[in-house]
């Protein structure tokens, strides 16, 4: 079937009269997830993609990392942008970020990014808290992908070279089924092992409150830390960890900041 090209609408128009017509259509060519969120940004919140507006450095870095999206919109298919957002942060493990000055930023995590400090025993207030979550263990996981929009059947890729592994720590098997919009089985194994390097062993979680020497620190940036008891005995060796939440107390000018083990650095 020719037709003359495709309106905004999605429709068009044809001098076929065949009472059913088979349509392949494609109708954009936005498919990294980054290039998914500034489209979809500047299209329903009128944010251009700009530097005023974006920290594009941070950005466009990240973008090289980022996996190709599918996304249908429209009838049978309401997505609200903080939905969109939220998908593309779960299919490449990664944050939105509005930063101090109002930019939009992504950053995925990182275990090899550069740590952007130590964070010395002497710099907390009171006694750090420590946790454990058993509830984070997983055997084994399956991504769900390439989703038939007619149909609603997605592809299903499951990992389970771990499973032996952690079921041998756990006694128990545990599976979780992750629903994305990912759109090739290359990139549903690399977020199922990326999923499982995090999910096969539980690394514990610390908490602590510091002045606003650490008010600089970000989501997903790394530090190195020491944990300590109160005696001053070491009980988690020097460690490279990822920062999960930084929170800036202006009454008090206190930083409460809560960290998770990536893994033990040598001093």
């Amino acid at each position: 079937v020719t037709h003359a090209g495709t309106e905004t609408d999605g429709t068009f128009t044809t001098a076929s009269t065949e009472k059913k017509l088979y349509v392949t259509c494609r109708q954009s060519t936005v498919e990294n997830g980054l290039d998914v969120l500034s489209h979809i940004i500047e299209k329903y919140e009128n944010r251009e993609y700009n530097s005023t507006n974006y920290d594009t450095t941070e950005w466009t870095a990240e973008k090289a990392d980022v996996k190709t999206i599918g996304l249908r919109l429209g009838k049978g298919s309401v997505l609200t942008t903080s939905k969109v957002i939220e998908q593309v942060c779960a299919d490449n493990q990664g944050v939105f970020d509005v930063l101090s000055d109002g930019r939009f930023t992504f950053r995925s995590y990182d275990p090899d990014r550069t740590p952007i400090r130590e964070v010395y025993q002497d710099e907390i207030l009171g006694l750090p808290k420590m946790v454990r979550n058993p509830e984070e263990y997983l055997t084994s996981v399956k991504i769900e992908y390439s989703e038939d929009l007619l149909e609603k059947d997605p592809v299903i890729y499951e990992n389970t070279d771990y499973e032996t592994e952690v079921y041998g720590i756990t006694k128990a098997y545990v599976d979780k089924t992750f629903k994305t919009r990912l759109t090739n089985q290359a990139d549903a194994i690399e977020l199922s092992e990326a999923i499982m390097q995090q999910s096969k062993e539980v690394k514990p979680e610390i908490s602590f409150v510091t002045k606003t020497q650490n008010a600089e620190m970000r989501i997903l940036d790394n530090c190195y830390y020491t944990y300590k008891r109160r005696s001053g005995s070491e009980t988690i060796p020097r460690s490279r960890y990822q920062i999960l939440e930084v929170s800036l107390n202006l009454s008090n000018y206190q930083v409460s900041v809560k960290i998770k083990q990536i893994r033990e650095e040598e001093a």
